[in-house]
């Protein structure tokens, strides 16, 4: 399964996504074929996503803020472990999503 795909099967049931991350959001601001997601998974569950919006200008790609969206980044799910514990996993899901992101020429996001 593509990754767009399990995301937005995320965004139908999970409620802490905010609403810029929301596929329909995404498909309206951006354009349905526009924007991507980097997902990691652990088993059958999503651990962080990192929608971004991709924009190809005079041969260069750009993964950029969408139009109308004041914020757009990663999305990690809280497992209420230890803070220490915590932000070491942030720090290595974040790795993973950074490794999962295309081929860019620039990297732009709030």
């Amino acid at each position: 399964m593509s990754g767009k795909l399990i995301y937005r099967e995320l965004c139908e049931r999970e409620r802490s996504l905010p609403l810029f991350h929301r596929a329909w959001w995404l498909d309206v601001a951006c354009g349905e074929h526009e924007w991507d997601v980097a997902v990691v998974c652990k088993g059958n569950e999503v651990q962080a996503t990192l929608p971004y919006y991709i924009k190809r200008v005079r041969g260069f790609t750009y993964l950029v803020q969408p139009p109308l969206t004041p914020f757009l980044g990663p999305w990690i799910r809280s497992t209420g472990a230890k803070q220490a514990n915590e932000y070491a996993r942030q720090k290595d899901l974040m790795e993973t999503l950074i490794d999962k992101l295309p081929k860019h020429d620039r990297y732009r996001q709030a």
